[in-house]
């Protein structure tokens, strides 16, 4: 099963649609999360409706800022569980080699002001499975862990992101990488 997560920085933006069209057709996922939308449930609705023959699941935006969207290939079936205005949590089942599969899915984007980003972090540690049900966390954290994934700016200070290593420790979480560019600025 192929998923995609892109920070799109807003859909008003005229390129925004052919960026994520042209996603799609070179990925071919069957799930998608898409955020910082900046748009209202409506307007999620209607770009989606325009990608293709999709279910969804749309966070509006607050203001200029966040907005989430979540849309998937009919073959998937889809439970929100719970979402807010930085995650969707769901459970996903889907059809492999002729066998029911199912997973849990969180789907993040932590908000750009450290202050606040912080503060939901312990929120996901109530998502981590107590059975052997499988989970899995993607968007953008907006968030580092080392040294290395900085550039420029201020020295890493690892007191900063202390609560965010400990949520990563706490709901035992691995670090699967990414696929393109580290940052999107």
């Amino acid at each position: 099963m192929s998923l995609l997560s892109w920070n799109c920085r807003g859909s008003g933006r005229p390129s925004m649609m052919e960026e994520l069209k042209k996603k799609i057709k070179d990925v071919r996922p069957m799930f998608m999360f898409v955020m910082e939308t900046k748009c209202s449930v409506n307007k999620g609705v209607s770009l989606i409706t325009r990608l293709g023959d999709f279910e969804s699941f749309v966070v509006p935006s607050q203001g200029l800022s966040g907005g989430l969207w979540i849309f998937w290939d009919r073959s998937v079936v889809v439970e929100v569980i719970m979402s807010e205005s930085w995650f969707i949590h769901c459970k996903l089942s889907v059809k492999v080699n002729g066998v029911n599969k199912c997973f849990l899915l969180s789907c993040v984007y932590g908000n750009s002001k450290s202050f606040i980003r912080r503060l939901p972090w312990p929120v996901l540690t109530m998502f981590k499975p107590t059975n052997d049900e499988s989970w899995l966390l993607m968007g953008d954290f907006n968030e580092i862990t080392c040294p290395e994934e900085k550039c420029g700016g201020k020295h890493f200070n690892y007191s900063k992101v202390r609560t965010f290593l400990d949520m990563i420790d706490d709901c035992e979480l691995l670090d699967l990488g990414f696929v393109g560019f580290g940052v999107c600025w």
